[in-house]
This record gives structure tokens, C-alpha cells and sequence, in this order.
């Protein structure tokens, strides 16, 4: 077995440390994005959906931050603040209208979280492959898988909506 495959104890915690924290950027990046759009869709039939998809991304994130800290991983705070600060200045591109948001802005911004949960899918199956060196459940960790597959089925649902908004004359 090659030291490097999953199962043997050829991981490199080095490069897990740094995967965790970029994991950990973005996912504090997108919960910052989609309770955005939660709040500013909060009127609109979209607007409890987003509320609830933020919560529970806000929980994994959670969960992801404590499980980094349970395998003696430390959180870069330099890196979250860097994506936070990217975040906020996202929100400032131009949309086609001055004083309020265009209809596109939800649009795009389903489209990027979609591709944020396919990327958190890809980081739950790579912890599942490595679950036993590193002592996690399997159990929770295919949970979370099921659980990304549900939001990705969701804000697909989302965005077929917003896609009828945005782009109507």
C-alpha cells in the first residue's frame, strides 16, 4: 500500500492542516454570502429557503472549525480574515442598477454557492477516506455528504426561480 493512501498512516498533516483552513475560509466566506442573501431575499418566496440552508451551513461550518481543533489543527485566523474582507468587497461589484439589487445578483450568487457545496461535498468524501488515522466517524461524515447532496438539490431549485426573475424583460 502506498504510504500516501488512505487507510495507512502516510498522511501528511501538514497539507490536511492546510486544506482544513482553506476549507474553513471558504466555508466562513459562504455563510457570510448566503446569509446576505438570505436577508435580502427575506420578503421574496425564496427568502425562508435561504434562511434555512444558511443555518445549517453555518452548523457544518461549525462543526468543521471545532473537528479541525479536535485533530490539534490550528485555525488560521489570517486566512479567514483575508476571505472574510473578499466576502464583503464581492458585494460591491456593479449589477446593472445603482440604487438597489439586480435581479442577476441572486442569480449569480446561487450559482456560487452551488459550486462552494460541490467544493464542502468534495472536502467531506476526502475526511470520509481518511476517517480512520484521523479518528472521525465515519457515520457523520456521510451524513454531511447526504446533507451537501440535499443543499445542492436545493439551491439548484433556488436558482431555477431566481433564473425566471432574473433574466424576464
Amino acid at each position: 500500500m502506498n504510504a500516501d493512501s488512505p487507510g495507512s498512516a502516510g498522511l501528511d498533516r501538514r497539507l490536511l492542516a492546510i486544506y482544513l483552513n482553506d476549507h474553513i475560509a471558504g466555508a466562513t466566506a459562504g455563510v457570510g454570502r448566503i446569509s446576505q442573501m438570505a436577508e435580502a431575499s427575506a420578503s421574496t418566496p425564496i427568502g425562508p429557503r435561504l434562511a434555512d440552508l444558511a443555518t445549517e451551513i453555518r452548523t457544518e461550518r461549525d462543526w468543521l472549525v471545532d473537528t479541525t481543533r479536535r485533530l490539534g489543527v490550528r485555525v488560521d485566523q489570517g486566512k479567514l480574515a483575508v476571505l472574510w474582507t473578499g466576502e464583503r468587497l464581492g458585494r460591491l461589484k456593479p449589477n446593472g442598477r445603482l440604487t438597489r439589487r439586480s435581479p442577476l445578483s441572486v442569480l449569480l450568487e446561487l450559482d456560487l454557492m452551488q459550486s462552494a457545496v460541490a467544493g464542502k461535498k468534495s472536502l467531506w468524501h476526502a475526511l470520509q477516506d481518511w476517517s480512520a488515522p484521523l479518528g472521525l466517524d465515519p457515520v457523520v461524515l456521510e451524513e454531511l455528504v447526504i446533507s451537501a447532496d440535499r443543499q445542492l438539490e436545493e439551491l439548484a431549485s433556488l436558482a431555477a426561480v431566481a433564473r425566471r426573475a432574473a433574466l424576464r424583460a
